[in-house]
């Protein structure tokens, strides 16, 4: 039995509102963090409520403080289960990975995979440390200047799902 994924689902207004008093005692604790995963792109349920967090040595006491021990620990996510609500992830991102880790764990596993392949084609690389354009390293302020470098009409999170038709119209500045 999988702990994590036999939860249940949850309404997104009980997951968003639990989201946003977290995010908000993270970001008041000095700890730069964004939702992101099911609750950004903002489906009618969720299983997990998902948090991107930037690494950092003053940021890991204060989420030690905010949060307190986390259930399970992976090597770059804290997991913690809460009493009647859907689990919390702390991810991580290194601050230069801050941008491309808010996308990659925002879209959809099929958004985000043809997203990656339109970038291999215009020789980026979309990863959890950063972005590499032509082998070097590129620091984006935030995702609409990775759809623009990737010339399309940037994605909300909301519109992340399919990996289809909302990446064609983006293309083609349609949406």
């Amino acid at each position: 039995m999988d702990i994590m994924n036999d939860r249940g689902k949850f309404f997104l207004d009980f997951g968003l509102a639990q989201a946003h008093t977290l995010t908000a005692l993270l970001i008041e604790a000095g700890i730069r963090t964004e939702m992101t995963g099911q609750c950004r792109r903002g489906g009618e349920t969720i299983s997990a409520i998902d948090l991107l967090v930037e690494e950092s040595r003053p940021g890991s006491a204060a989420l030690d403080r905010v949060m307190g021990i986390p259930d399970i620990i992976t090597e770059d996510t804290l997991s913690f289960l809460r009493q009647g609500g859907p689990p919390v992830h702390i991810l991580f991102a290194p601050p230069q990975g801050f941008v491309p880790s808010l996308f990659l764990t925002t879209g959809s596993e099929a958004h985000v995979a043809r997203i990656r392949d339109i970038a291999r084609a215009k020789t980026t690389e979309i990863c959890r440390d950063g972005f590499l354009r032509g082998g070097m390293p590129e620091t984006l302020a935030d995702e609409h200047a990775l759809y623009a470098m990737l010339e399309m009409q940037y994605i909300p999170p909301e519109l992340r799902e399919a990996g289809g038709r909302e990446i064609d119209l983006a293309m083609h500045h349609a949406l």
